[in-house]
């Protein structure tokens, strides 16, 4: 659903799911952009866009310790790794494999031993 927002400018309400900006770079440094963006078949406004998108996704590190927290969170409340998966939409293993790294223990009712952290001795 697309919701209305002001302009930067505090002009009229837009309901598209963009804003225009304005970006000042030189006449060599748009060039460029130019040269690149024809080799990738776009147009030059398509390279900044998705410099803006990468730039906003959360880092591999950041998605890595949201996973975990809501795994200790969900640990927390007594689920599986299968029920923390399922709520989480991601694989069991991923969850047993974090759970294991950081050290947890299984809510696992059906009396199997936690497994131990492989050792990485040499």
């Amino acid at each position: 659903m697309d919701k209305s927002i002001l302009t930067p400018d505090g002009g009229d309400e837009v309901t598209d799911r963009t804003v225009p900006i304005q970006v000042h770079i030189t006449p060599e440094h748009y060039r460029s952009l130019v040269k690149i963006a024809e080799k990738r078949h776009v147009q030059a406004h398509h390279l900044i866009e998705q410099l803006v998108e990468h730039a906003l996704r959360p880092s591999p590190a950041a998605v890595r310790e949201r996973l975990r927290d809501d795994i200790r969170r969900l640990l927390a409340t007594g689920r599986n790794d299968r029920q923390i998966a399922e709520h989480l939409g991601v694989k069991r293993g991923q969850v047993s494999y974090h759970r294991v790294d950081m050290g947890l223990p299984s809510n696992d009712k059906r009396g199997r031993k936690p497994q131990k952290k492989a050792s990485t001795a040499a």
